[in-house]
């Protein structure tokens, strides 16, 4: 039996009586994410900020919706623990075998623990913003070729050229967020006492030295991953996932010798 099915394996009966919970926490990002997303386009609707038929916004109102775009965004960083939070209850049934509903809110406890995680959640979206934009292969390609997959103009050398700098694009940040992003949110998932700049900066070379690791795991997932293109699947996967990669992680760094964790064994 491969490493992957091992892991799989492993979460799925970790996941046993645990697994509604996960649902029930997800279900409340969902909600949260709706509601801010509601809130932002009732506002630009209703205060007439964007012209409806061309998606622009009018010129003399750019202000307003300047500060509500920055409003919502600022909200939602605030909130982004409770992403971590989840996070965390795959952390506890990697661990343990069990979680509750309540570490949804683990990081909105204590104050410092808070702060540290939004330190946390902030550096590693703005890492990877720069990181996306800087290295965003097609969005080069289609300025150069003055073109975009969005353009009807049939399937030609051109809409070849674009759909493989698509691809590469795609490659590329699936790459920067497993180096960069992955096994710092699943390591604090596991344990959250070490100083943020370990998570931020520490598992660079850890990522790189199990990047295959990783990308096995990704691709076994494969197929999963394209079923959640029906939405509903989406809430059995990702548990899932998220507690196959974090059995993952906790493995692996019990291996890595520069590890030490009173709460993984």
């Amino acid at each position: 039996m491969s490493t992957e099915k091992i892991i799989k394996k492993q979460a799925k009966n970790s996941l046993v009586g645990n697994w509604s919970l996960i649902i029930c926490a997800l279900l409340v990002l969902c909600a949260v994410a709706i509601l801010l997303n509601s809130i932002f386009y009732f506002i630009i609707s209703n205060f007439k900020l964007v012209d409806i038929n061309t998606g622009v916004v009018f010129s003399q109102r750019k202000f307003i919706y300047n500060l509500v775009t920055v409003i919502i965004t600022a909200t939602a960083i605030f909130v982004s623990p409770l992403i971590n939070g989840v996070l965390k209850m795959s952390g506890e049934v990697a661990l343990n075998s069990r979680t509750k509903i309540f570490t949804l809110f683990y990081f909105f406890r204590s104050f410092k623990r808070y702060v540290k995680t939004l330190c946390l959640n902030i550096v590693l979206a703005v890492l990877c913003a720069v990181l996306f934009y800087g290295l965003d292969v097609y969005a080069l390609i289609s300025h150069l070729l003055k073109a975009d997959l969005h353009s009807d103009e049939g399937f030609d050398i051109i809409t070849l050229a674009l759909f493989a700098a698509y691809t590469v694009t795609i490659v590329i940040r699936i790459l920067i967020y497993l180096i960069f992003v992955h096994y710092p949110l699943m390591t604090y998932s596991l344990d959250d006492s070490k100083n943020v700049l370990k998570y931020l900066f520490g598992y660079i070379g850890f990522a790189i030295k199990n990047l295959g690791n990783s990308i096995k795991l990704l691709i076994s997932f494969a197929g999963w991953i394209v079923v959640c293109f029906f939405v509903v699947p989406t809430f059995y996967v990702l548990p899932y996932l998220m507690t196959s990669a974090t059995i993952s992680a906790k493995w692996l760094l019990i291996i890595d010798e520069n590890f030490q964790c009173d709460n993984i064994g």
